[in-house]
């Protein structure tokens, strides 16, 4: 799940909870849960959420972005009932995880899910980064020992695979202004 704290450092307070309420109902946060707007799979775990503005958006409005590790796990709820996520792996095995991007609108309470494309599976590690609002994605899928760059619509422009005993934990895309081609 995803938890909003505000005023972290000073006073902190949860603002609200982004999952699918049946994995906090009977908790003490289940009266935080925005409502989800659409049919989809609510994310199952998640990595490197990315907090995005957006000048065309209602105030109190803006977007989450994340890497959706789609994975059916909850060592602080190992008796949970996975059946709701429809599609989730198990920690060695899945289909895929996803690029996830919600709305989150404040003064309604409620996320929706805007934008989605599958990526190699990795049920733990893993990011997105976006290299500007509207530029490419890079996505590395850690259990999967890959990462690659996808374009605005979720197509793989390019991917690379590597060996290794354990798995990348992140994987960023940083310009080399000063290297040359010769």
């Amino acid at each position: 799940m995803i938890i909003y704290i505000q005023d972290a450092y000073e006073n902190p307070t949860i603002s609200y909870v982004l999952t699918d309420p049946s994995v906090v109902e009977g908790t003490t946060i289940s009266s935080f849960v925005y409502q989800k707007e659409g049919d989809f799979v609510s994310q199952a775990g998640q990595h490197s959420v990315i907090y995005q503005e957006d000048d065309t958006l209602d105030e109190g409005q803006y977007y989450l972005i994340m890497y959706n590790n789609n994975y059916a796990s909850s060592a602080t709820r190992p008796t949970f009932d996975w059946s709701m996520y429809e599609g989730t792996g198990s920690y060695e095995n899945g289909t895929n995880s996803y690029y996830y991007q919600y709305l989150v609108d404040e003064d309604e309470k409620t996320y929706r899910l805007v934008k989605s494309f599958a990526v190699p599976y990795s049920s733990i590690v893993s990011n997105v980064e976006l290299l500007d609002t509207s530029s490419n994605i890079v996505v590395s899928s850690g259990m999967d020992h890959s990462f690659g760059e996808y374009d605005t619509d979720g197509n793989l422009i390019r991917e690379f695979h590597y060996t290794a005993e354990q798995f990348a934990y992140r994987v960023f895309k940083y310009p080399a202004p000063n290297l040359s081609s010769g």
